[in-house]
């Protein structure tokens, strides 16, 4: 009996199996292929849209669903958009000869929407069948905050001229005669005197250079002196250049070797240019060595000492002063107690030559440690001069002016207007502290262990990421405006916060980072820029406009450049708002367009790819009555 039982089931197993299989030469079901992948689409059971705390505003969609079976996997996701609609499909693979059980795998995937440059308004996003909105309260564009294009008003001209100097004899016991324009130098000989006199021809055909911020800077134009001698550079905009002959480049080295500069050392002159203006007599001396023949060129009458006294400065010459240009603007916030360094470029207006036995002295108001100094050359009638004095803020906060003159040899003092009566200054503000503030131990401290605060930006602009203790803000492209993103610390109205920022290898110009603060949501609030160039700025953002509440301003309380770490804080209780750096006090403002809101860090590079800034540190203290 058992044996005809089994022989009953291997006969229903082998009718079985013969169904399933194909005949000779029939081509599988398309159902199930021999080998090969199958394609297929995901089911989707739910979408979730959420909308980032950044801005621009970024936008991602969670999408929830199952798979057919545990051989099932994700693919490529594909996304299109057309008339405010995202259409997502979530492609799947399965090898077509895998067994696998038939349960559904459950599954998650977020993926980004490209949301940048969309217009205000209402978006649908499908899937599998399955929809969701979004909207986006204001137009999600780049604030349009670029500064304007400056003004290319400024003028550098000048003249390369043969400071003539001859020496007849001097060889084989013969006494030295020099001629008129020659001076006796230090350390022995003679030499010319670097006093531009009408006689004295202009030197052609020499290339001069301009160059961009430093003597060691780029090249930013290049221009060869006419037959007199003269060159301009028209066109500048305000800022700082270096006007630069070099003698041993070609082709000047076959023009001026050999020979020597008897004005403007090593041929650099360093000026700083405002918008507008001209300087017009930048002038380079030069002292050829074997010219001119001395028997072409009048002998100078022997003098009681060893130095000839230059004919300009005659007995009846007037001295006046003509204003260029200065550093440290008037109402410049400096640290207390740090020293700074003031610089006024001066023409000279009169008739006779600056000696080197000229000064420049303190007259009243605030001296700040500032010394009396002799000039550095000799200065000829139209020749500007750049005068230097080093100064030491008060410890005090308020604002401190001192007037200065220059003063002959002979002791006269003299200055500015039309009877060379009127000073020129310099006038700064000391600001008080954030010890002032009494803050105590803040509320609430990051030290970046990681980054479960704060939203991290990460797009084809900016990417936010923490690692080793600090939060490193990128700006991937020059170009970028600053984005932001916010921390997840609740709004508050009343409070303090501050930062340590440190900027990465490279920072120049108007590269910058910063805060944003009171933040109602988040593209609106008041942004606090700092930049590599030391400039500070305050504006508020209301999503689509940019509100100016104080432009880019010099403060010498940031450290510029690359490397440098600066301790930002800004203090905001009722209207009043006031930006710290380095613990001084650099802006206050009264504003009242936002009463609360969240916080957030930014960055934004004008000129450099990869502009990196490290935050090492966050905190905040409560400013409650």
């Amino acid at each position: 009996m058992k044996a005809m039982y089994r022989m009953a089931i291997l006969l229903i197993l082998l009718v079985i199996a013969t169904a399933c299989s194909t005949g000779p030469g029939e081509e599988p079901t398309p159902d199930a292929p021999v080998g090969g992948i199958i394609e297929g689409e995901a089911l989707i059971t739910q979408i979730e849209v959420f909308i980032l705390e950044s801005f621009p505003v970024q936008v991602n969609v969670k999408l929830s669903g199952n798979l057919a079976d545990g051989c099932t996997t994700l693919s490529d996701t594909t996304i299109t958009y057309g008339e405010n609609r995202f259409d997502i499909e979530v492609g799947t693979t399965r090898p077509a000869d895998a067994v696998c059980t038939e349960a559904l795998v459950p599954f998650e995937q977020t993926v980004a929407l490209d949301v940048l440059g969309l217009k205000a308004g209402d978006y649908t996003v499908a899937a599998g069948g399955q929809t969701a909105t979004f909207n986006l309260a204001v137009d999600n564009v780049m604030p349009d905050i670029d500064q304007p294009t400056p003004e290319a008003t400024a003028k550098i001209e000048g003249r390369l001229w043969h400071d003539i100097c001859a020496v007849a004899g001097g060889e084989g016991g013969e006494p030295a005669v020099p001629s008129v324009g020659c001076v006796e130098k230090e350390g022995g000989g003679f030499g010319a005197d670097g006093i531009l006199t009408p006689d004295e021809p202009g030197i052609e055909g020499v290339e001069v250079q301009l160059r961009d911020g430093s003597c060691d800077g780029q090249v930013a134009g290049t221009i060869f002196t006419n037959s007199d001698g003269f060159f301009a550079f028209e066109n500048l905009i305000a800022g700082t250049y270096c006007v630069s002959i070099d003698p041993l480049a070609n082709p000047n080295s076959s023009i001026l070797i050999p020979g020597g500069w008897t004005t403007v050392a090593e041929g650099n002159a360093l000026l700083d240019l405002a918008v507008g203006q001209t300087i017009p007599a930048l002038n380079f001396g030069w002292d050829f060595q074997f010219l001119p023949d001395p028997a072409d060129v009048e002998p100078l009458e022997p003098t009681a000492g060893p130095t000839a006294t230059p004919q300009a400065n005659q007995a009846d010459c007037t001295n006046s002063i003509g204003f260029v240009s200065e550093t440290v603007e008037d109402n410049t916030v400096v640290a207390a107690g740090s020293n700074f360094t003031k610089s006024w470029t001066l023409e000279n207006k009169g008739t006779c030559t600056w000696t080197t036995g000229y000064k420049v002295v303190f007259v009243s108001g605030e001296k700040m440690n500032g010394a009396d100094a002799n000039l550095s050359k000799n200065v000829a009638p139209g020749q500007t001069i750049k005068i230097d004095v080093v100064l030491l803020a008060p410890q005090v906060g308020g604002t401190y002016r001192g007037d200065w003159m220059l003063e002959s040899d002979s002791g006269k003092r003299f200055g500015l207007g039309a009877n060379a009566d009127k000073t020129f200054w310099v006038q700064v503000r000391v600001e008080g502290t954030v010890s002032n503030l009494n803050l105590g131990t803040p509320d609430w401290t990051d030290p970046f262990d990681n980054g479960s605060a704060w939203f991290l930006v990460d797009n084809d602009a900016v990417r936010f990421t923490v690692t080793d203790g600090s939060l490193r803000m990128r700006a991937r492209v020059a170009g970028t405006a600053e984005q932001w993103g916010l921390s997840s610390r609740p709004a508050t109205a009343d409070y303090y916060l501050e930062g340590v920022f440190k900027t990465g290898p490279t920072c120049a110009g108007l590269d910058r980072y910063g805060m944003l603060v009171r933040a109602p949501n988040p593209n609106a609030g008041y942004v606090f820029n700092i930049s590599c160039n030391g400039q500070f700025r305050i504006y508020e953002w209301n999503g689509s406009k940019y509100n100016e509440l104080k432009g880019w301003t010099t403060s010498t309380a940031i450290k510029a450049g690359p490397d440098m770490t600066n301790r930002v804080g800004v203090w905001a209780k009722g209207d009043t708002i006031k930006l710290y750096v380095n613990d001084i006090l650099i802006a206050e403002l009264n504003v009242d367009i936002h009463d609360a809101g969240q916080f957030g860090l930014l960055v934004g590079s004008t000129n450099t790819t990869n502009f990196d800034v490290f935050v090492d540190q966050i905190s905040y203290w409560r400013l409650d009555d």
